[in-house]
């Protein structure tokens, strides 16, 4: 019997626990071990010990010249030997199934750019020794006393679940399933497939969306839904015009390009850019239920009252497209990607960040920055100053992290009241202001 677990879309998702999206490089790590550890071909490890330890896979994994320790004060490992496997980047592992897998993730290609340069293999000793005791809680290995480990027979290793094969994918994309509309996690996809696997079987696997709205207002965003998908399945797509209930200044007449559908917040939002609420030209994000026409006028480019700068961008060829929002949305964390992008410093306490936050995926930019890093990060910052005056008063032993957000977004400042009181906004400090006003208030409410 040979180790058979070939490099496909389905056996990453499967091993990345399907979360393909947050822990692809994760996911080759585990793809590129198993072949080792269970491989017949030359690059497997024929001569480790039947019981074994993280240092006897440290030893074949890692070049000679590769540290054996990890450095200090949290820095990275520098390894001088550019043949070493910590060097070798992700596009070099996923080259044969790169464009099935951008697919499936649904990721623009500036983006998925950024992913296929990740090293699977440039981390820490700490984390590459905890992918051994994954590697137990997922069937693949066994756990020994002292800290070693054991290979299984290949008739007891995890089989991959029957029907779960790239198919399962290429007919959710036939049936078009995912032009109904872009949503923001590119996971869908593959929740979706996973879905689509169990179509023989009693269902037990349910995706639930949330939304707040009566069924006759769901139905009206629906339809509305229907006529942007009939409008971008033309060659050339045009303007449209429609009535929009502004937050503000009450119903107004916008005429704007259509770019995209997502969810969030529990509702339907059209990404487009051309006329706002504030009579500017430039991006905006319409909530579908707030649209009071029942059907979109689609306009001619002749048309006198479509604005010159969207005129502009057509004669350029430079009209926007779904992968602009994508590309805003991995930049800084915020739905409305139009906003003003700055710093945030958030600020936890110990005990509630290693039961609720360390470890989850919040945006691409949303990490962990040890106390004394601060300073450095904010050294040429306008806020400065009265953020080191905040900071002297808080713990250094307190857990601290960092991310790019965008300024006003509702969905960010929904996600910050979730984490009051155990939450604290250093910066910016216009966000700040703003949470101190709400607490405030709120603890007004209780007096």
């Amino acid at each position: 019997m040979k180790f058979d677990l070939p490099l496909s879309v389905s056996v990453l998702d499967w091993l990345s626990g399907h979360r393909l999206a947050e822990r692809l490089s994760f996911s080759v790590r585990l793809w590129v071990l198993l072949h080792k550890l269970y491989d017949d071909s030359e690059d497997s490890w024929s001569d480790l010990p039947e019981a074994f330890t993280y240092t006897d896979v440290r030893d074949r994994l890692l070049s000679p010249a590769h540290p054996r320790q990890d450095p200090s004060h949290g820095q990275k490992i520098l390894c001088p030997d550019p043949e070493c496997i910590c060097h070798i980047p992700l596009s070099y592992w996923v080259e044969p199934i790169a464009d099935e897998l951008r697919h499936a993730l649904a990721i623009p290609e500036p983006i998925w750019e950024e992913y296929l340069v990740e090293k699977p293999f440039n981390h820490s000793h700490r984390t590459l020794r905890k992918t051994l005791p994954h590697l137990v809680e997922s069937g693949w290995l066994k756990s020994l006393p002292n800290a070693k480990f054991m290979r299984l027979s290949l008739d007891y290793l995890p089989q991959l679940p029957r029907g779960h094969h790239s198919e399962a994918l290429s007919l959710i994309y036939s049936l078009n399933v995912l032009n109904d509309i872009a949503f923001i996690d590119p996971r869908i996809s593959l929740l979706l497939a996973n879905l689509q696997e169990n179509n023989q079987q009693e269902q037990r696997i349910f995706i639930h969306l949330d939304f707040i709205f009566s069924p006759n207002t769901q139905d009206q965003a629906d339809d509305l839904q229907c006529q942007l998908n009939e409008i971008w399945s033309q060659p050339d797509i045009s303007p449209i015009e429609f009535i929009y209930n502004t937050r503000h200044n009450g119903q107004q007449e916008m005429i704007t390009y259509p770019v995209c559908l997502f969810y969030a917040r529990r509702a339907k939002y059209l990404s487009a850019y051309g006329q706002t609420p504030n009579q500017s030209c430039g991006w905006y994000n319409f909530r579908l239920d707030r649209i009071i026409s029942k059907k979109f006028k689609v306009l001619d480019w002749s048309d006198v009252r479509i604005m010159p700068d969207l005129l502009n961008l057509r004669k350029r060829k430079k009209l926007p497209t779904p992968e602009q929002v994508q590309m805003a949305w991995h930049e800084a964390w915020g739905t409305d990607f139009y906003l003003e992008k700055a710093l945030m410093i958030l600020r936890f306490d110990p005990d509630f960040a290693r039961r609720y936050i360390d470890g989850t995926e919040r945006h691409p930019t949303f990490q962990r920055i040890p106390y004394p890093k601060i300073l450095q990060l904010i050294r040429n910052h306008p806020e400065r100053q009265h953020i080191q005056q905040i900071l002297q008063q808080r713990s250094p032993n307190d857990a601290y992290y960092q991310a790019q957000v965008r300024l006003g977004d509702t969905d960010l400042i929904m996600r910050l009241r979730d984490w009051r009181p155990n939450g604290e906004v250093i910066a910016p400090l216009k966000l700040r202001a703003q949470m101190r006003a709400e607490a405030q208030k709120e603890l007004s409410f209780y007096q």
